[in-house]
């Protein structure tokens, strides 16, 4: 729709003079054409005859030119001043604001916190599950033990066989990891697969520490499992010099074995529990330098030498060196005194007889209070 805009402009000028007591007022208005409402009809209005009463152009025109009407001045009044449209005044645009500094970017490197893993007591550690992930807290009795739970033998042989290897086993050498065809090799030579290779794991991180950097001089690759188990202590700030005098210590959840393959991969409750506490043990005999004669003591003076030479030849059949002495004696107190579950350990496995191994339990533990 067209639309017409009219605009009426009026210029007033006033000449006054003082005569007879009054003044004349002299006013020119002017004024544009008022818009004819025929044009904002609709087209087809608009395109019809204008009407016989309109008046002509011409009439229009004289009757503008005629003077205008001479008339008294009104009362004395204050003149009006002419109207006028507000005076723009331009607003001066704010300056443009400052691009807006970016926070420094947080460093990539985790705050050592050595207050970050919980405390759990050993009830507590066999009450929580895993839940499907890693879950690392420190031993309540000594909290420079890291115990990590793993959710199944897969992840935690896929984190620490290698290690394992270097610090344990009689066939593996002692100045360099094994690649992962010559791991699997030394697993299958002993009759197991990955997952029943070892049910806990349990090591000073001073050896992990020399794991890495037997793996950094050799170049060789490491699992994903093997490379987030040492950012999980570089993270807590158990790295370097500050894993000195830390343990790490390992179990799994519950798991199904898995009848497709000849070794058992089960772990029921009874066999969690009992590798729970045979890994505290060790990580005892680790810290507690009082635990740790003892254990020097039974060896070398409880046990004669028939018995240690039979636990020292068992041992190595089962693939530990038996050429670390303090290895024999820490395995040793371990399976003597704290492996409940018959399935892993008995007087037999020993040579011994059930009076004997009673006898022994019973001195040990009450030497330990």
């Amino acid at each position: 729709m067209r639309r017409t805009l009219g605009v009426t402009v009026g210029v007033a000028a006033g000449v006054g003079a003082l005569a007879l007591g009054g003044y004349w007022l002299l006013s020119l208005p002017l004024s544009s054409q008022a818009a004819d409402p025929a044009a904002s009809a609709s087209p087809q209005s608009s395109a019809e005859p204008a009407s016989a009463t309109s008046p002509a152009p011409t009439q229009a025109v004289a009757e503008a030119a005629q003077p205008a009407v001479r008339q008294d001045a009104p009362p004395l009044s204050a003149p009006a001043l002419p109207a006028s449209s507000p005076l723009a005044v331009p607003v001066q645009a704010p300056p443009p604001a400052a691009a807006p500094v970016a926070p420094p970017a947080p460093s990539s490197a985790p705050a050592a916190n050595p207050d970050n893993w919980p405390l759990r007591s050993t009830a507590a550690l066999l009450a929580e599950r895993s839940q499907g992930d890693w879950r690392v807290v420190r031993w309540q009795e000594n909290p420079a033990v890291a115990v990590l739970q793993f959710p199944d033998l897969a992840q935690q042989g896929a984190a620490l066989n290698r290690l394992a290897a270097l610090v344990e086993k009689g066939g593996a050498p002692r100045d360099r990891l094994l690649g992962s065809a010559e791991l699997l090799q030394l697993i299958q030579a002993g009759g197991d697969n990955p997952q029943t290779f070892f049910g806990g794991h349990n090591y000073r991180l001073s050896q992990l520490l020399r794991f890495h950097g037997l793996a950094n001089r050799q170049g060789i690759g490491l699992s994903p499992e093997e490379q987030r188990l040492r950012q999980l202590f570089e993270a807590q700030g158990w790295w370097g010099e500050q894993a000195a005098d830390k343990v790490l210590i390992t179990f799994t959840d519950l798991q199904a074995d898995d009848p497709g393959t000849p070794q058992d991969e089960g772990v029921d409750a009874v066999r969690r529990e009992s590798v729970l506490r045979h890994e505290l043990s060790h990580a005892r005999y680790f810290t507690d330098p009082r635990y740790r004669a003892r254990c020097g003591e039974m060896w070398r003076q409880w046990l004669n030498a028939a018995e240690r030479q039979r636990i020292r030849k068992v041992l190595a059949e089962q693939g530990y060196d038996a050429q670390n002495e303090d290895l024999l004696i820490n395995e040793a107190q371990a399976l003597l005194f704290h492996t409940a579950d018959t399935r892993a350990f008995g007087a037999a496995s020993f040579g011994l007889t059930e009076a004997r191994l009673t006898a022994l339990r019973k001195r040990f533990h009450a030497s330990a209070n």
